[in-house]
């Protein structure tokens, strides 16, 4: 079972009792209604939660997640599981994605996990696996004025001495990545930074300009240059104030 829709729930329970479960969710809530089943499989259907209809599809068996990263979680490897997909309707699908959709799918999806008690939860653009706990705290700490769940979404990978960073999923959300580097940081020090560009990337859209941003040290400051023809990746390079006013060389 390959994973295609950007959200995926897991659950250890058969296919027909989270079906029932999920039916009996919807019928139950005034926030929810469902159209008629697509599909000639008939394991699809419009979920809507108004002003959004989002394409749900249930299966069972054995998940493709190799390559995935897990987050305070054991991913099912071999396993046969129920999963439910969660993905845009096909209008939306077609069109263009903003902040305010996709805040809605990452809303419906970690009502979803807790409400239907999934075990565990995929997010396929980052290739994270996440506890579904973990997933529906994040989220819901962003819908109620905190950060953009980062860690539930995007994927950092380093270098191979940690000295640059580069995101894996942050594409999805706004159609760029991110290269972070510069003054000697490393690992951590670099994903505090990376934390805080996604959060105000995904939130507030791409950056398509050269500009320069405040950093969380205040003799430093980062230079942020995009470049579309390089896989959209958005270049960010960690500067001292001094070297910015003097010119230092950009990340290659």
């Amino acid at each position: 079972m390959s994973v295609t829709a950007p959200l995926l729930l897991l659950f250890d329970e058969g296919l027909e009792q989270v079906r029932r479960r999920f039916a009996a969710l919807v019928e139950n809530s005034p926030e929810y209604s469902m159209e008629e089943q697509i599909r000639s499989s008939g394991n699809f259907a419009i979920l809507n939660k108004p002003p959004v209809g989002f394409e749900v599809g249930w299966a069972h068996g054995a998940v493709s997640l190799s390559g995935y990263r897990a987050v305070f979680a054991d991913p099912p490897l071999g396993k046969s599981v129920t999963s439910l997909s969660i993905d845009f309707g096909p209008h939306l699908r077609a069109g263009g994605r903003s902040a305010p959709l996709a805040r809605e799918l990452l809303a419906v999806g970690a009502d979803l996990a807790e409400k239907l008690a999934a075990n565990l939860v995929v997010w396929n653009p980052g290739k994270l696996v996440s506890k579904e706990a973990f997933f529906v705290e994040s989220v819901q700490s962003y819908l109620n004025g905190g950060v953009f769940p980062v860690l539930a979404t995007v994927d950092f990978d380093y270098s191979s001495d940690e000295s640059e960073l580069r995101s894996t999923g942050l594409m999805w959300f706004s159609g760029q990545e991110i290269a972070l580097a510069g003054c000697g940081l490393r690992g951590q020090q670099l994903v505090r930074r990376a934390v805080r560009l996604v959060h105000d990337i995904a939130t507030n859209g791409a950056v398509v300009m050269a500009q320069k941003v405040s950093d969380l040290d205040d003799d430093k400051l980062i230079d942020l240059a995009f470049e579309p023809q390089s896989d959209n990746l958005l270049h960010c390079v960690i500067r001292s104030k001094l070297d910015a006013k003097i010119g230092a060389p950009t990340l290659q």
